[in-house]
């Protein structure tokens, strides 16, 4: 876990330009803490009103809040850690970057780590049809919904 005590925090500036405009993603940078909180006391809440009362509340608590953000935080701390130590590497990068197949289907298409140290601006980390991407898929989802607009993406290669 050392990448996560060293690791150089990029200049958002230059590489975040539209998300530092973006009041909604500005807001939850600034106010994280409170966004984290608000992600436990929803799920909370509606333990106690959809199940009944205090074990309701604990449950939603538990299951929805604690257990979600906990699972959340290990999966994304192991693209970092596992790929960068072992999986495959289609590309010569300069650095261990190395893509997890039965990761990338609990991460959302992160674990194509190699893919995505290639090609660091993609939005789009499975690169061929066989590598499941569904964080690809929701945005492409977004462009559609006109959600989302001028993401790049490299091409199959």
């Amino acid at each position: 876990m050392l990448w996560a005590i060293r690791h150089d925090v990029p200049a958002r500036w230059r590489y975040a330009r539209d998300l530092m405009a973006d009041p909604v993603a500005e807001w939850n940078n600034r106010y994280y803490p409170i966004a984290v909180l608000i992600g436990i006391a929803i799920p909370t809440v509606l333990g106690a009103a959809l199940y009944g009362g205090t074990e309701g509340a604990v449950m939603g608590l538990y299951w929805g809040g604690l257990v979600r953000l906990v699972a959340g935080h290990h999966l994304i701390w192991s693209i970092n850690s596992f790929c960068h130590a072992t999986g495959s590497r289609p590309y010569d990068t300069r650095d261990a970057s190395r893509n997890i197949a039965w990761l990338s289907l609990l991460t959302f298409g992160e674990a194509w780590h190699n893919n995505h140290h290639a090609y660091p601006t993609s939005a789009r980390h499975g690169l061929r049809a066989w590598q499941i991407n569904s964080g690809w898929y929701f945005i492409c989802l977004c462009g559609a919904l006109r959600i989302a607009n001028g993401v790049r993406h490299a091409s199959s290669k």
